[in-house]
């Protein structure tokens, strides 16, 4: 779980001195529909894949290199790429397979460690006698990690999500594990990840996860150490039941969601906001399901889920029910069951469609604090958070005179939007009207738009566009309308699934091709006198 401006990750000691294990080589043990036109390729023969022994060689790469402090940004999750890792080692031989091995076994030997379990999770240490580094100065900080550890195992359970699979004893009995040691250190705030040697690309499997052994303000210096420990362990065990649902599922949507958690399960600590300036708010011309090796933009994805649950979403202890209903939609073998092809799934089941709430998103995003008016409020009022809340920026302003003509168009990839403003002048008059005619994509290829009018006193409209044609005419008297914005977008979902041809870009959703990108739409704005 990267975090904001913390530099890279550093050497392989943290693996070394933490004392690595080969893990043992055993292992444990109705479709949904997929977007119109959305195509599902056969699952490739993986000695006939050049792009997934590829990816196997360079999903090792970069987890050694963000070891070792030479990865870009210190963007990608430590989590994702484990997760990579462990689907692809099969490609790996020799050298490079034992490598990948220890990369993927856990930190401490029962022979070296303490361990303290509750009822439903076991945490194991170091003391300080044992390793002057990774040892934990108190019991009580254990207490503390296995307090909320439990906490955070039951509000997941309660709420609906599936359990963590046994591991089969290998952290001494069947229960998850966490282990605690001085990654902080090496700029990390913790990760998990499976040691089963054979994990599903679609289905679940047994995970274990890795925090800080103090979360030190020296090595942490946002928020205080228990705030941290908290919310990482509300982020990274929320990885934990995802790899109980689908191990392989996208990873944009597995990051969205398990930052979208920690905020449910933490609300007051507000450190999912750090990610905004690097999400679909800042970022709209970036498709929303993007999963970038060396960006941020996943995490800041979570505002999207955020935006769905606020209209959508049902509390049931605590969290609301959308997200369980996504995450239960793209559960299972079938590999037509994945993350965008659920959300439309689950949008359909309340009545509406991911391109009507993609458009209505987009367009809310230009005023956060009227979209997301709690959250806005909590960020507002944290001193941690000193920018606050983004807005997305407009496009293109255009100030228009009576008689005055405009044209927009530009070229859409899937899930993008672009917002422009008309601006009346002040030769504009009571009788004069703002004219928008549409030439939008087809429905099946997510054209829509929004159209927002503020006017100088009174509520603010907004009405969504489905198809071209002209919009009804819209008062443009300076001395009665602000401003009118426009926000279009491509809504597409349909994909060329699990054919990988988008390598080495980044990932999509079911490492797919849009069928929709390079779109061109237009709108025309004419004022009539």
């Amino acid at each position: 779980m990267p975090r904001r401006s913390h530099p890279l990750l550093r050497a392989l000691l943290l693996l070394c001195t933490l004392g690595l294990i080969v893990p043992a080589l055993a292992s444990p043990g109705s479709a949904t529909p997929t977007p119109a036109a959305t195509t599902l390729a056969a699952e490739p023969d993986p000695d006939a894949n050049p792009h997934r022994a590829q990816r196997a060689i360079e999903a090792l790469e970069r987890v050694q290199d963000l070891l070792a402090g030479e990865g870009k940004n210190g963007a990608r999750s430590l989590t994702l790429e484990l997760r990579d890792l462990a689907l692809l080692r099969g490609q790996l031989t020799g050298v490079q397979r034992a490598q990948a091995n220890q990369l993927l076994a856990r930190p401490l030997r029962p022979s070296k460690s303490q361990r303290k379990c509750s009822s439903v999770i076991c945490v194991h240490w170091q003391t300080k006698r044992q390793s002057e580094r990774h040892g934990v100065r108190s019991l009580k900080y254990v207490r503390n990690v296995l307090r909320t550890m439990t906490a955070v195992h039951k509000k997941y359970i309660a709420a609906g999500y599936r359990r963590p699979f046994r591991d089969g004893r290998r952290g001494g009995n069947s229960k998850p594990d966490v282990y605690l040691g001085d990654i902080g250190a090496n700029n990390l705030y913790g990760y998990c990840t499976t040691d089963d040697p054979r994990p599903p690309k679609h289905g679940g499997t047994w995970g274990f996860c890795v925090l800080d052994n103090d979360y030190s303000s020296e090595q942490f210096p946002a928020h205080t150490p228990l705030e941290n420990m908290k919310v990482t362990a509300a982020h990274e065990y929320f990885h934990n039941v995802q790899f109980a649902h689908d191990y392989g599922e996208d990873a944009w949507f597995m990051e969205a969601t398990a930052t979208w958690a920690e905020d449910e399960v933490y609300d007051h600590i507000n450190d999912n906001a750090f990610y905004l300036p690097h999400g679909p708010i800042s970022n709209p011309l970036t498709s929303l399901d993007t999963f970038a090796y060396d960006g941020l933009f996943h995490y800041g994805t979570w505002i999207f889920i955020r935006y769905l649950t606020d209209r959508y979403g049902t509390k049931v202890a605590g969290m609301d029910d959308l997200v369980l209903d996504m995450w239960n939609g793209a559960t299972g073998k079938d590999r037509a069951k994945y993350s965008l092809a659920s959300v439309v799934q689950t949008l359909q089941a309340n009545g509406t469609t991911l391109e009507a709430e993609y458009a209505k998103f987009a367009a809310g995003n230009r005023q956060p604090s009227r979209t997301y008016p709690q959250e806005y409020q909590e960020v507002a009022a944290d001193p941690e958070n000193k920018d606050g809340y983004p807005r997305t920026p407009l496009v293109d302003q255009f100030s228009l005179a009576p008689d005055a003509t405009q044209g927009f168009g530009r070229s859409y990839d899937h899930l993008t939007a672009r917002t422009v403003r008309y601006v009346p002048t002040d030769e504009t008059g009571p009788l004069s009207m703002l004219n928008l005619t549409f030439d939008l994509a087809d429905t099946p290829s997510g054209g829509h738009a929004v159209i927002v009018t503020k006017p100088v006193s009174g509520a603010q409209t907004q009405t969504l566009v489905t198809a071209d044609g002209a919009a009804a005419p819209i008062p443009f008297d300076v001395a009665a309308t602000k401003w009118v914005e426009v926000t279009i977008v491509n809504g597409s979902s349909r994909f060329d699934c699990w054919n990988g041809s988008n390598y080495p870009m980044p990932d999509y959703s079911c490492m797919g091709d849009s069928r929709d990108d390079g779109v061109m739409q237009k709108v025309s704005a004419a004022v009539t006198p």
